[in-house]
């Protein structure tokens, strides 16, 4: 039973392009834009240091190298793919190409996305709408990290699965082919299979209800088969599978400590957006005129990912404009035929009203730039996300003074020193949350000054410390007989144990 829509006519809309296509045009180059103001990702380094010893060697690692407090220690390289290209690029290259690189990948997400609204003929405007309010929500995580590519495929194949289920033509093909890169690149590819597992059931429901043919059922776990064998083509085989489901929960203790893992803190103003958008899902949810299980499943499941941990965030985002496009496709279409009849006489308030829209969005993104600091370095970045200055100083000091130290550094900065001072000397901990298990409950004792805080440096007999001054742990230091502040540079500080008090 064919389930397509039948093609809707669209009175008084004209056939060029308008200045809602200008403002959807003018989007994608802000996005492109933000690219080179993006924040650097603290992981960035190690992502980049694996992805060099991959190319070098031409092997995968699967221990630990970096550390000492984990060393030899089985480690799931999961991104190896993304981690070599990021080596190749930068290094072919500059920081600057993969600023491009990702931030294309970043903008070709919301490309699909726009493809999608189209496919559902919604009015420009309408998708400008849910175009800038997705992005917004999803611009933080614009940075070089192998995530962006699981941003990307996620809205390929959420693409897919809603224009299936539309009734519209899918070129199956592409998500078993995608898939087989996808696990390769970021094990957010898990995602994939869920949607597929998501559309599954809502077919199994909408089959039930309206007693059709299991014809579409089993295309769909056909593609579900191919898509999981594909899952499979991967240098960790059946261990990748189970490797997403390790951060379920709070099996792994880093990752409660790690704040995009956490629930989203709607006391901060810059989640106020998702909890608008949460507010207008359940409005709209409210007055859903027909059974739809999918978009119903897709949101809902969307909804609790994102609330469990904010990472989910870009495809929450990139979920909920697909869903409601698809909400207003269905229940305001008298509305826009109205607004068609009367915006082609009215053309001078259009284009005002254009203007207006697009010059909130040039304001409204100003905010976001300053927040992101200057252009990003061509070479390489000198700040993090947070604009704490990496230890470029005293990263130099060590080297040459302490080569062979036992350091307790600072979490944020030990993908840089891995960058930076592997293999002559290795961390204590850095961003790897898989490698570290409740390695991580001791370091953020011993990071925040608790009592017996020198037990920990004293079990991996520490006798060099990296540090922001403004850390809990630096004042202890500072006022310890048992420390020497030994460097000191902006933003980082060194303190070396005295050797008579060993």
């Amino acid at each position: 039973m064919d389930n397509s829509k039948p093609a809707v006519e669209r009175p008084g809309q004209p056939c060029r392009y308008d200045m809602w296509s200008l403002g959807i045009g003018f989007f994608f180059f802000l996005l492109l834009i933000s690219a080179l103001f993006s924040a650097s990702d603290p992981d960035f380094w190690w992502h980049f240091r694996t992805g060099q010893l991959i190319f070098e060697t031409g092997k995968v690692p699967v221990h630990d190298m970096f550390s000492f407090t984990a060393a030899g220690k089985p480690w799931m390289s999961h991104e190896w793919l993304a981690e070599w290209f990021i080596y190749l690029l930068v290094s072919r290259t500059t920081y600057w190409g993969s600023l491009i690189f990702f931030g294309a990948l970043f903008a070709g997400a919301f490309w699909i996305l726009d493809k999608l609204l189209k496919a559902m003929q919604l009015r420009t405007a309408w998708r400008l709408f849910l175009l800038v309010w997705a992005a917004v929500m999803a611009l933080p995580f614009l940075t070089v990290r192998p995530r962006l590519f699981t941003i990307f495929f996620y809205a390929l194949f959420l693409s897919a699965i809603m224009r299936y289920y539309r009734g519209q033509t899918v070129h199956w093909w592409l998500l078993p082919v995608s898939m087989a890169l996808w696990v390769n690149v970021h094990a957010g590819y898990i995602a994939g299979l869920a949607l597929l597992g998501v559309l599954f059931v809502a077919e199994a429901l909408r089959g039930w209800h309206d007693k059709r043919t299991p014809h579409r059922l089993r295309t769909v776990g056909l593609v579900f088969a191919l898509t999981l064998l594909a899952s499979l083509i991967t240098p960790h085989g059946l261990k990748a599978l189970w490797y997403p489901f390790t951060y379920l929960g709070y099996q792994n203790p880093i990752s409660a400590l790690i704040a995009e893992w956490q629930s989203p803190n709607f006391h901060q103003t810059r989640q106020w957006l998702l909890m608008a958008a949460i507010l207008f899902s359940l409005a709209t949810g409210l007055v859903w005129r027909q059974k739809e299980w999918l978009p119903l499943l897709l949101l809902g499941s969307m909804t609790v990912a994102v609330l469990h941990a904010v990472r989910y965030l870009p495809l929450f985002a990139i979920t909920w404009a697909a869903v409601e496009g698809e909400w207003i496709d269905q229940h305001w279409p008298a509305i826009l035929e109205s607004a068609q009849r009367a915006i082609p006489r009215r053309q001078a308030w259009r284009n005002c009203l254009t203007f207006a829209v697009l010059l909130t969005i040039t304001i409204g993104s100003l905010p976001y730039f300053a927040s992101r600091g200057r252009l990003q370095s061509v070479s390489m970045p000198r700040t993090d996300g947070k604009g704490m200055i990496y230890p470029a100083e005293a990263a130099t000091w060590l080297q040459q003074n302490r080569p062979r130290a036992r350091l307790f550094n600072q979490y944020r900065w030990g993908g840089y020193l891995i960058y930076r001072l592997w293999p002559g000397q290795k961390v204590f901990i850095d961003g790897r949350a898989d490698v570290y298990g409740h390695l991580a409950i001791d370091y953020q004792h011993c990071a925040t000054a608790q009592p017996d805080w020198d037990r920990v440096l004293e079990q991996w007999d520490i006798d060099t410390v990296l540090l922001s001054p403004q850390t809990p742990l630096s004042a202890v230091l500072e006022a310890s007989p048992q420390w020497e502040r030994s460097f000191t540079a902006p933003g980082q500080v060194v303190y070396v144990r005295r050797p008579d008090r060993r």
